[in-house]
């Protein structure tokens, strides 16, 4: 899978992603909103935002193992 900017595309509303910060830090998310802007997106590090930068790039998750 590849990084996908989000100045070129962002995931459909609700649909968890990874995402990338401008501090290079990773996380899941979502987006609450139809925004591109940071504040759209939620996320584990909501809180500590200020200490982990903007989204800047997000890919889909990977489909889980098939449990037997």
């Amino acid at each position: 899978m590849e990084w996908i900017s989000v100045k070129d595309e962002v995931p459909e509303k609700k649909e968890d992603v990874l995402i990338l910060t401008s501090y290079g830090k990773m996380a899941t998310a979502f987006r609450d909103d139809e925004s591109k802007l940071d504040y759209g997106w939620q996320d584990a590090m909501r809180p500590y935002r200020h200490s982990y930068g903007s989204v800047t790039h997000w890919m889909p998750l990977p489909e889980p193992p098939i449990q037997k």
